[in-house]
């Protein structure tokens, strides 16, 4: 199984909340939404198994649970965009990009 490269990072941040969910039965306030980021450069001429395979073709995407309120999901964007710039995502005229797509456009731009 291949894990995205932020992984580590939430398993710690969220490792509470997944261990009481293994031992206590979940309560209908317990519920979560959870929040990712797609690649706006997926696809368009793209190799299914090439060197620049997109992120989110492999569902590697960065993501977040928010509590379940318009709040709670509001402050975890934060998070959201933060563990995504650390993973070498960038948002490019408005549109988020993974670091496999960045790099499939900069070496096309150079032929």
């Amino acid at each position: 199984m291949h894990l995205p490269p932020s992984f580590p990072f939430l398993y710690r941040k969220y490792e509470r909340l997944i261990m009481s969910a293994q031992t206590e039965p979940l309560k209908e306030s317990d519920m979560a939404i959870f929040i990712t980021l797609r690649c706006e450069g997926r696809g368009e001429g793209r190799s299914e198994f090439g060197k620049y395979r997109c992120w989110s073709d492999d569902n590697d995407d960065p993501y977040v649970l928010a509590g379940d309120t318009k709040k709670d999901a509001y402050l975890s964007l934060e998070d959201l965009f933060t563990d995504a710039k650390s993973a070498g995502w960038k948002r490019i005229n408005g549109e988020w990009m993974c670091p496999s797509c960045i790099a499939f456009n900069a070496e096309n731009k150079k032929a």
